[in-house]
């Protein structure tokens, strides 16, 4: 009897931890999210003249911006859609490209289980994605939503030259006005837009401990002692 017992414990026992291994409790497991977006470009003209097209077929590289690790790879589908599972985390770099022609766009975060639109990847998003890498480059950290609400016309004049390049068939990474016009448009931000580690032009501010609104007010006082 005692050893019948023992047998049906044991076997319980092994059950358990079958049920331990294979079973749907392993909450250790993170769920991927997942990147959709189009990719769209000017071709040469020799393909489809003065417009956007699809990027069917391009192959589409998602990298970690932080390390420059590849995290996938895939292909754009005859109508320049694509869906790809990456693991949580971010910031990523999508990279479409057909021939010299690149189109990119970064994805700031993915949660577990998340599906992020990157919407249409085109020239204007290769301009972003361009001057936040460089910025990450010059140990700046930049918030996407920053250079698009700072510097909005300097983004678009500066897709329009990367546009010009993808008509031309070239690499529009490579473009010397392109590097600079990324130059131009960081010392836009960060010297003449808003509040940087690079601003120290302009007029100094008010001496400490005197709020703004009352700098005015100690000039003038000031500028009627000195009379």
């Amino acid at each position: 009897m005692r050893l019948f017992s023992f047998v049906v414990m044991l076997v319980v026992g092994i059950l358990f931890l079958i049920a331990g291994c294979t079973g749907t409790g392993n909450i250790s497991v993170s769920e991927e999210g997942t990147i959709r977006g189009q990719a769209r470009a000017m071709l040469p003209a020799s393909f489809r003249g003065d417009e956007t097209v699809p990027l069917a077929e391009a192959e589409v590289v998602v990298i970690n911006v932080q390390n420059g690790e590849i995290v996938t790879v895939g292909n754009t589908d005859l109508s320049g859609l694509f869906d790809l599972s990456v693991s949580p985390g971010g910031p990523y770099k999508v990279a479409i490209s057909i021939g010299n022609v690149q189109v990119s766009v970064i994805v700031e975060n993915i949660l577990p289980g998340e599906a992020v639109s990157a919407g249409v990847v085109d020239a204007y998003s290769t301009a972003v994605t361009l001057v936040f890498e460089e910025a990450l480059k010059q140990g700046i950290d930049l918030d996407i939503e920053k250079i698009e609400e700072n510097a909005g016309q300097q983004v678009a004049e500066l897709a329009q030259k990367i546009a010009q390049n993808h008509q031309d068939g070239e690499n529009a990474h490579e473009d010397a006005t392109v590097k600079g016009g990324v130059e131009n448009l960081l010392n836009f931000l960060f010297k003449e837009g808003g509040p940087t580690p690079f601003q120290d032009d302009g007029p100094p501010g008010p001496p400490a401990g005197i709020p703004p609104s009352q700098a005015g007010e100690t000039e003038e006082n000031n500028d009627s002692e000195n009379d």
